[in-house]
């Protein structure tokens, strides 16, 4: 891959610039040795993690027969979990589906999800990379983010589906054929509604582009969400009162190494020492932004959002929102070497330019 990246058009100070945002990202999320013990990877471990067992629990009973919202209220307070706001209660949807199939059915679908993940994102890699070395090493990088969701124990976490389903639907959109992108992305907001922001983003870009169509397919699904959560909001109400416990809260503001440390412990950077994840997620996310295309913007923006959710609501134990967008980070990397040779040409001669476009 030869092609100019984004950053060819950049005037010397703009480039200068960008290089020191990168590098001020990269030295803001390098962990200073600090004493005790290093912190350990958080992503759980083994079956018996307490949050596991509470998903695998809901499954076995609603399996049994018992009602989803009652079932809940007293799993959570038995556990000592928070049961306010409505929105610590998990949507139902999985473990209903799980219910139904039994967990040896979902681990077989769960497989079959990140195969389609990744052939779908080999498929849409190929006007990326002509030469078919280039195109193996992006889809490894795409597999790269899916080792967690490939674990057995996992299978009952919301956000490894979620995750997935969004990188799925990503892959599988086009301008033409929309479609089959706004079905996947849909079962993707039923089971977490925090998929609401990767919708609205592909809703505002059907926009941009007034394709009315798409953006009424966009709409009913974003109508629908509402109508679940007012299902959900109801029910929860239902089986809880103000005297249950109510949740910490989310607006913890832990800044870029919250985001830092989510996508560690959410993709394979978690095998390797905390730097290397500070140097490499800026450099996935500059990548990402250098990618001179509408899936290069639209995944920046994607990568971008969620890690201010994450920097601004997420407490540190739920790094797990990282398993939304895991899949995708490090794919970045395949553009970076590019976008710093740009980078470089920019500084040293600023009349170099390259066509403008996406």
């Amino acid at each position: 891959m030869t092609a100019p990246s984004r950053f060819a058009n950049l005037a010397r100070w703009q480039a200068i610039l960008v290089i020191m945002l990168t590098a001020l990202l990269i030295f803001s999320g390098i962990e200073f040795p600090k004493d005790g013990p290093p912190a350990k990877a958080p992503v759980p471990a083994k079956a018996s993690d307490p949050d596991l067992v509470l998903y695998r629990t809901f499954t076995e009973r609603v399996a049994k027969g018992d009602a989803y919202y009652p079932m809940a209220a007293h799993e959570l307070r038995v556990g000592n979990y928070p049961l306010r706001p409505f929105v610590v209660f998990r949507l139902p949807t999985l473990t209903m589906v799980s219910a139904a199939l039994g967990m040896p059915a979902m681990q077989g679908l769960l497989w079959g999800l990140i195969l389609a993940t990744a052939l779908a994102w080999w498929v849409r890699l190929k006007d990326a990379f002509n030469r078919p070395a280039l195109r193996i090493s992006a889809t490894i990088l795409i597999i790269a983010g899916l080792t967690i969701a490939g674990r057995p124990e996992l299978v009952p976490v919301h956000e490894i589906w979620a995750g997935l389903l969004i990188a799925l639907s990503f892959a599988l959109h086009r301008a033409e054929r929309w479609w089959p992108s706004v079905a996947v992305a849909f079962m993707a907001l039923m089971i977490r509604e925090t998929v609401l922001p990767f919708v609205l983003l592909m809703g505002a870009f059907a926009l941009w582009n007034r394709r009315w169509r798409e953006i009424s397919a966009w709409g009913a699904v974003v109508a629908l969400f509402v109508g679940y959560m007012w299902f959900h909001y109801l029910n929860v109400e239902a089986v809880t009162s103000p005297a249950d416990p109510p949740s910490p809260g989310w607006t913890k503001f832990g800044g870029w190494p919250n985001y830092i440390a989510a996508m560690r412990f959410t993709t394979a950077l978690r095998a390797s020492p905390g730097w290397v994840s500070a140097v490499i997620v800026p450099i996935a996310l500059l990548g990402w932004a250098s990618w001179r295309s509408i899936t290069g913007v639209t995944g920046f923006l994607l990568l971008a959002g969620y890690a201010l959710m994450l920097m601004l609501f997420g407490r540190a134990d739920n790094f797990y929102w990282g398993l939304l967008t895991a899949p995708l980070l490090l794919l970045g990397l395949m553009f970076a070497p590019i976008a710093i040779r740009d980078l470089g040409r920019a500084v040293r001669n600023p009349l170099i330019a390259a066509p403008r476009g996406l």
